[in-house]
């Protein structure tokens, strides 16, 4: 059989030694609601940075098919329909046929 000695007693702390049960109990309460408020404000500081870092990625779900759809069923104008398409254009970097960064055909722009 392995004899591993004696060991100490258990002792509490320094900061509760000396304390009361009451004491003991208050400060642990402390301490864990000082743990409780900081996890909290990680958390709440992890929630703001990605959304900071996040603000400036835009997702787009809406789609030149539904500007195609609102125009059909007559929800927006002609006019509205190539303002939105336009906008909806130059948030993806795009440009479509019928912009008005078109020049004119290739066949016209040599007569000229």
């Amino acid at each position: 059989m392995l004899v591993l000695g004696t060991l100490p007693a258990p002792t509490s702390p320094p900061i509760l030694a000396g304390s009361s049960a009451g004491e003991q109990f208050l400060t642990v309460f402390i301490w864990f609601a000082a743990a409780a408020v900081l996890a909290l404000g990680g958390f709440y500081l992890v929630v703001a940075v990605r959304r900071w870092i996040s603000r400036d990625q835009v997702i787009s779900t809406f789609t030149i098919q539904d500007l195609r759809e609102l125009r059909d069923r007559g929800d927006i104008t002609e006019l509205e329909f190539t303002a939105m398409r336009a906008k909806l254009l130059a948030q993806l970097d795009l440009s479509g046929p019928g912009d008005a960064s078109d020049s004119a055909p290739p066949d016209e722009a040599q007569e000229s």
